[in-house]
């Protein structure tokens, strides 16, 4: 069978727990997902209009199956022109969206920017510190993004305005507590038959970003060795053991009392959507966001 149609669409965000949604959704037996997770592999996006239609669904593997088909990429989440688009070629595609605090996001996005040398500091404070100010001066770099990524209430509305309730949001503290849950109701959601399934995948807690500003630096100086560099983060979670390394992820209390004040404004709107307002479980988590 030739692709044509996507039944369900992972949008984000990042640092949301995404990767583990993807790999535990891939696994279900009557679920398949194409493109690989390439966030830059989206429906819309810049390698879209550069290479076709044509080349976006031979990132689908050929199947005679009756699977439902699915896609994922961030992008669809923080590309404005994404949901139109989406709804335009997908009215009735579900839409797969998983949330975080935005803080403790922050600082994840900062922690991961370091470790792949996507930017050149290693310092956790100093990476968050020009994030602020780039934000706050509205100058547009890689490091506003890392502020700008945990900005969903507007973001939010784009597609529950379009596609209604075909919108399932996940948050980052259920799908870390209580992943089996989390599962269910998204197989529920998708109306798959084995609701029930559990995926190996399922047991990977969703990516814990150790910050260690010595491992940041080993890190960055094996780029160039990418076997070393694979083994390494395959491995980072049990050297983190093996090592005694503390997770020492806190960062400055201004700072982090400077990202709460950017942030909890949009939190309260996020409260009040109508999308939360039977779910009193996900509300008690927005509220815990914005002690």
């Amino acid at each position: 069978m030739k692709y044509n149609n996507i039944d369900f669409f992972i949008i984000g965000g990042q640092k949301c727990a995404t990767t583990w949604l993807y790999h535990c959704l891939k696994d279900h037996p009557e679920i398949e997902i194409g493109g690989r997770k390439n966030e830059k592999n989206y429906f819309g996006g810049e390698l879209f209009y550069k290479y076709g239609e044509k080349w976006f669904w031979s990132l689908f593997p050929y199947n005679n199956s009756e699977k439902i088909i699915g896609h994922a990429s961030i992008n669809y989440f923080y590309d404005d022109q994404s949901p139109h688009i989406l709804y335009n070629n997908f009215p009735n595609s579900k839409i797969i969206l998983s949330l975080r605090d935005p803080v403790d996001r922050a600082i994840s996005a900062a922690n991961w920017y370091a470790r792949l040398n996507i930017v050149k500091e290693s310092n956790l404070d100093k990476i968050l510190e020009i994030s602020i100010n780039d934000f706050k001066n509205k100058k547009e770099s890689i490091y506003s993004k890392i502020i700008d990524y945990g900005f969903y209430s507007n973001r939010l509305d784009l597609y529950t305005d379009l596609y209604k309730n075909q919108v399932l949001v996940l948050l980052y503290d259920e799908i870390k507590n209580k992943q089996f849950g989390v599962l269910k109701k998204l197989y529920s959601f998708l109306g798959l038959n084995k609701i029930d399934y559990i995926p190996l995948s399922a047991y990977r807690k969703p990516k814990v970003s150790i910050y260690n500003k010595s491992l940041v630096m080993f890190e960055k100086k094996i780029k160039k060795i990418p076997f070393l560099e694979k083994s390494f983060r395959l491995n980072l979670e049990l050297i983190s053991k093996i090592i005694s390394i503390k997770n020492n992820k806190k960062i400055k209390p201004e700072i982090f009392h400077t990202l709460k004040s950017i942030y909890d404004k949009d939190i309260s709107l996020l409260v009040k959507k109508k999308i939360f307002s039977e779910n009193s479980d996900s509300i008690n988590i927005l509220k815990q966001w914005i002690k």
